[in-house]
């Protein structure tokens, strides 16, 4: 699976001729929670942005930081840039969803909105990106494009934990069947970047639905697959940035309140996986023969390079990783059991 990731390059490209599909008006909305220290860097990537038809709609969602005034700020110098303040979180609701939920709302009643992007609040974007996907979307006549960026990565923390979501995504599923089969199961997708039809959005309202789904973004697009809805998901292939986590402790929280549901829902499926991930090799160690061994890690090596490759990681340190970050997989899986059964996810300060 890994191989024909490689082989088949689900990457978004950059749009050679940059002036195609600009007619087409986009709302891009960002959720917005206590983002004082990354709001002005994604505002400035889409100030820069080569496509101008568009306006850029951020929902301050109760934060207690600075946020807001820096969305005030950057409001009254640029047109295209309107803030709205989100309404209390009602019962059923999951934060993100709901914040969501009330920026598809605003954008609506722009009627003009051909297409709605949700993009996170850290994330960073190149030229091109807007118009690279429109045009994606366009040409394989999709109703949903997500992205997955490219993962900034700066802490050993990180680098232990980010990589995770990569080695997950790219040796379990090849991206190319979900945009060419039908089975809703053969899907993935990321809530940093969904390009909706706003057409298609506006008829199903998807965040309303999925109102109290931790991973959204996943019961989305397997929505939209069972009702034969054409989707795909990409790579961001350096159009697209994010640092998700700044260190250990938030790699461990944020991925243990989704790893289970990355890994199908199922806490028997996760513990299958970790058993032929990590397990299995303390078997292997005491019952094959070192020449099998030997050709073992050149087979993880081998599916580790492809992975960071296509993902624009660090091919030899995630090689040099990997034991670690087999040991952190774990004990992220240990606390995500214990967070499921005792109730205790959280996440920007809220239950979820």
């Amino acid at each position: 699976m890994s191989f024909s990731n490689f082989i088949t390059k689900p990457l978004l490209t950059l749009s050679i001729n940059l002036d195609q599909n600009k007619e087409d008006f986009i709302s891009v909305l960002i959720p917005a929670r206590n983002e004082e220290n990354n709001i002005s860097i994604i505002l400035d990537s889409l100030i820069l942005e080569d496509y101008q038809n568009l306006e850029i709609i951020i929902l301050n969602d109760n934060s207690t930081d600075n946020t807001e005034k820096i969305l005030k700020e950057y409001s009254l110098k640029n047109s295209k840039i309107k803030y709205i303040n989100g309404l209390e979180l009602p019962e059923g609701w999951l934060g993100k969803n709901w914040a969501c939920n009330q920026l598809s709302k605003e954008a609506i009643k722009n009627s003009n909105s051909k297409y709605l992007l949700f993009l996170d609040a850290d994330t960073i974007i190149e030229k091109g990106l807007i118009n690279s996907s429109i045009k994606y979307l366009k040409s394989n006549k999709l109703k949903l494009l997500s992205i997955f960026p490219d993962q900034i990565m700066i802490s050993l923390g990180e680098k232990l934990t980010v990589p995770l979501m990569h080695n997950i995504l790219l040796a379990l599923l090849p991206l190319f069947l979900i945009k060419n089969t039908k089975y809703s199961s053969l899907s993935a997708a990321n809530g940093q970047f969904m390009l909706f039809d706003s057409e298609n959005y506006k008829a199903n309202n998807w965040h309303n639905i999925v109102k109290d789904q931790i991973t959204e973004d996943i019961k989305i697009i397997r929505l939209m697959k069972t009702k034969s809805y054409k989707c795909m998901t990409l790579l961001g292939n350096n159009l697209i940035k994010c640092q998700m986590y700044k260190n250990l402790d938030e790699g461990i929280n944020g991925f243990s309140k989704n790893i289970i549901l990355m890994l199908g829902g199922s806490i028997i499926f996760m513990l299958i996986y970790l058993f032929l991930m990590s397990w299995v090799w303390i078997y292997l160690l005491f019952t094959v023969s070192f020449k099998k061994i030997i050709y073992l890690i050149l087979i993880v090596i081998f599916q580790r390079t492809l992975i960071s490759k296509i993902s624009n990681q660090g091919i030899v340190l995630n090689i040099l990783l990997y034991p670690f970050q087999l040991i952190i997989l774990n004990y992220i899986a240990f606390i995500a059991i214990y967070k499921k059964y005792t109730g205790n996810l959280t996440w920007k300060g809220r239950n979820i």
